[in-house]
């Protein structure tokens, strides 16, 4: 009963890495006495994309693959995958890794999982043929398109992109997008031989569209502060950041002392959100003031003003906030933002505590990962504590940086992320470990 509860641990500590992508699930399946253990949770981690957000991360095939060719015989995965990939209208970042996978074992030889990706295909194409399109056919399809190419070359890609282009014709779709695929196959065959394809997909007023865009526009004045103050509910981001590119430390200052003297709460506020786009010194003690007079402790405008601002009076606040749960994640990120080292060990056990994946990514991506980045003293266990928790590998990949810089990785670290999710963090902990004293 002993040994088996030690199995228990072991699987759900592999379930726990290979669902972030870590690169300690793969050496727990090498070094493995008996990896028929593992087989079910590896599986149930290539048929589920536990990636925090399929459009920047759409699955981990690869990280997945060299795991399962860890097992003599791939074909249990593979019939697995088949079974599990037979809408081809399912979620992209699932698609994309369900077929990268079949992709994988197509290239080793298996005419099983090659055949599968050309029943899809067909599919897919009668779809964009006969019902309306959608962005996730056109998406799976393109994505779909391009394994097919890598495994036959161009024969496949004669025949796709030929495809592309009668049902560009047949349905008039000038918004059809299947960008990736020819970006990636001009990259491999050049850019001429994908041209006489993608001038197919031209819409016919397309020379006038690209006359026009090549006469000069005339250039617009540049804003004044008078115009800031007047258009203040008008202007979106863009705006607001070209305003700031050409802005003088004196314009922010006179800003700022407008801000003082207007009595107009929202028109306050909406005009300090200009100092969310910038760390421009202001009195972040007198903007806490005004908060603590009004109904919102945090107000959209000013959370960001106060995130780029850390210091003890911002920790203050928003600890004073954290009793109300609606504003406690808010209060932990600008409490995080503004580390008290003092109250460190607090801090790093509500950190510990939450379950919320999401939410643990948004307070290190927003907060956590700035510190690491400026304070020299930021506590090594947090570090450690996201580099093993966190399911966002380009997080991950951003503190192993941090953590390479401050010589915190050993050289065991370094192997294990050689087998991590994301190729950034492969290459880098492999050029850090040329560097290593065997």
């Amino acid at each position: 009963m002993k040994k088996r509860d030690n199995e228990d641990v072991s699987k759900s500590k592999f379930n726990h890495d290979v669902k972030r992508g870590n690169g300690q699930a793969y050496l727990i399946l090498l070094n493995a006495k008996d990896r028929e253990n593992y087989k079910n949770e590896l599986l149930n981690a290539c048929l589920s994309c536990d990636t925090l957000n399929a459009q920047d991360e759409p699955g981990r095939a690869d990280y997945l693959y060299r795991m399962i060719r860890l097992y003599p015989d791939p074909s249990y995965f593979e019939a697995k995958i088949i079974e599990k990939l037979n809408d081809p209208t399912m979620e992209f970042g699932l698609f994309d890794q369900l077929s990268d996978l079949l992709t994988s074992m197509a290239k080793e030889g298996s005419h099983k999982a090659l055949d599968h990706m050309w029943v899809l295909y067909d599919i897919l194409i009668d779809r964009m043929k006969n019902e309306k399109s959608s962005p996730k056919i056109e998406s799976n399809l393109d994505h779909l398109a391009v394994g097919l190419d890598q495994i036959l070359g161009f024969t496949a890609f004669e025949k796709i992109a030929q495809d592309y282009v009668d049902i560009n014709m047949m349905l008039d779709l000038h918004d059809f997008d299947m960008s990736y695929f020819f970006f990636m196959t001009s990259e491999k065959y050049g850019k001429s031989t994908t041209q006489a394809y993608t001038d197919q997909f031209k819409p016919i007023n397309e020379v006038d569209n690209i006359h026009n865009q090549q006469r000069p526009r005339p250039e617009k004045a540049k804003m004044t502060l008078q115009d800031i103050i007047e258009q203040n509910d008008k202007l979106n981001h863009y705006q607001i950041r070209k305003y700031l590119e050409t802005v003088t430390t004196k314009e922010l200052d006179d800003l700022f002392e407008l801000i003082k003297k207007d009595l107009d709460f929202n028109r306050r506020f909406r005009l300090l959100s200009f100092f969310s786009f910038t760390d421009h010194p202001i009195d972040i003690e007198l903007v806490i003031s005004w908060l603590k007079d009004q109904k919102d402790p945090f107000p959209d405008r000013v959370y960001w003003v106060l995130l780029k601002r850390p210091c003890l009076a911002v920790y203050d606040y928003a600890k004073s906030q954290l009793s109300d749960r609606k504003l406690a994640n808010t209060a932990l990120i600008l409490m995080c933002a503004s580390f008290n080292h003092q109250e460190k060990d607090e801090l790093i056990q509500r950190i510990k505590h939450i379950k919320n994946k999401f939410f643990l990514h948004d307070l290190f991506s927003w907060a956590l990962m700035e510190l690491f980045e400026r304070d020299t003293k930021a506590p090594e266990e947090l570090m450690w504590y996201y580099l093993h928790e966190s399911i966002c590998s380009h997080c991950r990949f951003s503190l192993v940086k941090i953590m390479g810089k401050r010589k915190l990785l050993s050289r065991d670290n370094l192997v294990e992320l050689t087998f991590d999710c994301n190729q950034n963090t492969i290459d880098y902990a492999k050029s850090l470990l040329e560097a290593y004293p065997e």
